[in-house]
């Protein structure tokens, strides 16, 4: 049998971390021990900035992006990035050196999945989207991709084997989101959400989640991490005890947070 109090709060994190753009979720990210990226989000300049790299020196960063072959208008011919991107993560499972894996972002990484659901329909003759994009290639017409419902439950099927699976990794994993604005008739906010199709798939954010972060910019400029849910932020929570705010985080701040809280429930 195992005993609770052996549990080593810092051992692998799964972080869902959200927030606007601009607010720092791949900088904070970056500052985890020896992190890698799957970029579907072009975001790694961040990492590259003089800022960073003064801040953060001799911190080495691996990442690889990815996305889908588009045409002329846009739209996307193949769906290739979203298996090449799991090959990439599958790689680093197994690479010593890399101790976090980040996923910037779930969002767009659902996107190249809703792609996968497009192929996937359109295969076993559940959708005709795939077909209707092409016809339109070849009429010269504007190609548009508008998902059926056979298509969201492909891409939904596709999306939940890769969170079950990535969850059980044995190192850091970060997933970053985008933000989702719900308002009212009267237009007063009534919840911020991480940005992703689907209410089956927001419903399960507790199950795959220990930690699910907001970020925003507070006063003077100041990046604030939320950790505890609040009116607006329901589906924030920290299971490892962290402050409901953390002003200017990294890792090394958010370590010493949960240290100190362990040591005083100790």
């Amino acid at each position: 049998m195992k005993l609770v109090s052996d549990i080593d709060p810092m051992e692998w994190w799964k972080v869902l971390l959200f927030g606007a753009p601009g607010a720092g979720k791949t900088w904070l990210a970056g500052t985890f021990p020896s992190p890698a990226f799957v970029d579907t989000d072009g975001g790694m300049r961040t990492l590259a900035s003089k800022p960073f790299m003064e801040k953060y020196p001799g911190q080495q960063i691996f990442y690889e992006s990815f996305d889908d072959p588009t045409d002329e208008y846009g739209a996307f011919t193949q769906a290739t990035g979203f298996w090449k991107a799991m090959d990439f993560a599958n790689k680093l499972v197994e690479e010593e050196n890399v101790k976090t894996i980040v996923f910037d972002s779930l969002s767009s990484l659902q996107v190249l999945g809703m792609h996968v659901g497009m192929e996937l329909s359109g295969q076993h003759r559940k959708s005709q989207t795939m077909a209707k994009m092409e016809a339109a290639r070849k009429g010269k017409g504007i190609p548009v991709a508008i998902p059926t419902q056979a298509d969201y439950g492909s891409e939904m099927a596709v999306f939940e084997q890769f969170m079950d699976k990535a969850i059980t990794i044995p190192k850091h994993v970060i997933f970053i989101a985008h933000e989702r604005d719900v308002t009212g008739d009267s237009g007063a906010l009534l919840r911020r959400d991480p940005l992703l199709v689907g209410q089956a798939i927001r419903a399960k954010i507790a199950k795959w989640f220990d930690e699910v972060w907001y970020l925003d910019i507070g006063p003077q400029q100041k990046r604030v991490l939320h950790t505890q849910s609040t009116a607006t932020l329901k589906a924030v929570k920290s299971r490892s005890g962290l402050p409901a705010k953390i002003e200017n985080p990294d890792f090394v701040t958010i370590a010493s947070a949960v240290e100190e809280q362990w040591q005083t429930k100790s």
